[in-house]
Parts: C-alpha cells; structure tokens; sequence
C-alpha cells in the first residue's frame, strides 16, 4: 500500500519480493495505491503538490510489471478492514468473470 508516484526501483524492489511470496503460496500480488494522492487530500487549500507521474502513467507502469493496482480512494477510507478487504475480493471476483466472458 502506498502512493507509488514515481514506481522507482525501491518499488520495484518490492513488488517483485511480493511476487515471489505470492508464487511460493500461491497467492497473488495486489498493490493498493491512494487516489487522489494523499497530500491532495490533507495539504492546505492552495498548496501545491507536484506529482512526478499522471494517475494513468502510474498504473500503466504498474500494469508493466504484472500488477493490477487498486485505487484507495476516499470512498473506501471509510471502510471497516474487513469491509475493505470484502470489497476488493468482490471487485477481483467481478473482473475476473467481466473478462472471461
């Protein structure tokens, strides 16, 4: 879980350590990224925020190194861990059968 910008080598680093565990259990890797960035969310009105890549670069990025991130948006802030959790198993679930159609 994490903002993931600029996804540089240290995130690489990681998701590629998770791969690996993911493959010993297997399991699968899932990358929880925030959106809007949270200094969007919780800087003063009128601070900028420079990001270094677009939302859209970000997941294409991700999407390159075999993950299919999952945006943390203020809606899903409100949720309970375990309603968190549910949500992302039903949205995994939906988009697995929307693509085998």
């Amino acid at each position: 879980m994490g903002t993931f910008d600029g996804v540089h080598l240290g995130h690489r680093r990681i998701i590629d350590r998770l791969k690996e565990i993911a493959r010993q259990i297997q399991g699968e890797t899932i990358v929880i990224t925030f959106e809007p960035h949270p200094r969007l969310v919780l800087a003063q009105y009128g601070t900028p925020v420079k990001l270094i890549n677009s939302t859209y670069r970000k997941y294409q990025l991700l999407s390159d190194l075999g993950i299919d991130p999952v945006s943390y948006t203020h809606l899903r802030a409100h949720a309970t861990p375990e309603q968190l959790v549910c949500r992302l198993l039903l949205e995994k679930k939906n988009k697995t059968a929307t693509n085998n159609i």
